[in-house]
């Protein structure tokens, strides 16, 4: 989870910085901030095992996490409105919220109970 998180945070900076650096020039960047999505991810994370309580396991196994498509579309549609970052699906909105607003020191605890 450390360079997962990590490598997301470096992301979205490198995404507002580049954003900033081409407006000038009529180029949009957007960031896509994808919730719970259905792809292979969950199952190489491991999360259709897990045993204890978590949100993100009962998205995925209630068929709530978002499809390919509809992830992708949603990104395009942004891109298309000059929108900086796109966030997309079950979850997104939440976890952008709770990592500006919960102490870094007490993320890693939240995450994993997500």
């Amino acid at each position: 989870m450390a360079a997962y998180g990590a490598s997301k945070s470096y992301v979205n900076s490198f995404t507002y910085a580049l954003a900033a650096e081409l407006r000038p020039h009529g180029i949009t960047v957007t960031c896509l901030t994808p919730g719970a999505t259905q792809t292979n991810f969950a199952h190489a994370g491991g999360l259709d095992t897990y045993a204890g309580k978590s949100l993100l396991q009962n998205i995925f196994a209630h068929g709530r996490a978002g499809s390919p498509a509809q992830v992708a579309q949603a990104g395009y549609d942004a891109l298309l409105a000059g929108r900086r970052q796109a966030l997309v699906g079950t979850g997104s909105t939440f976890a952008a919220i709770a990592s500006r607003v919960v102490s870094q020191k007490h993320l890693p605890t939240l995450v994993k109970k997500m």
